[in-house]
């Protein structure tokens, strides 16, 4: 069993392996990072996975509510990554109440 783990751009790559080859990896962690904007491009054509996302909302590096990188590439915010790949698995994506953490 193959698990793949990945903080900042280590997390944007996990999530992107979550979108490409889910049946590959029996769980995969993206701390700090995001998937697609293009929520076209997360398409798994076989599989799925197990999926963790972990953000921090004082992340002043990878920004939870999202941005670009710094060779300009567009990011979404943790909350439209989770939807993202939730869509993409067919699941229900429910929202967590953020103050209750706080």
């Amino acid at each position: 069993r193959v698990y793949v783990f990945g903080i900042a751009t280590g997390g944007f790559m996990a999530s992107r392996l979550a979108c490409e080859k889910p049946d590959y990896f029996a769980g995969i962690a993206s701390f700090a990072g995001a998937t697609f904007a293009d929520e076209s491009k997360c398409k798994p054509t076989k599989g799925t996975t197990n999926f963790l996302g972990v953000h921090g909302t004082g992340d002043t590096v990878v920004p939870i509510e999202g941005g670009e990188n710094i060779e300009g590439t567009k990011f979404p915010s943790f909350r439209e990554s989770m939807s993202i790949l939730s869509s993409a698995y067919g699941c229900k994506s429910e929202s967590l109440d953020e103050d209750s953490f706080t």
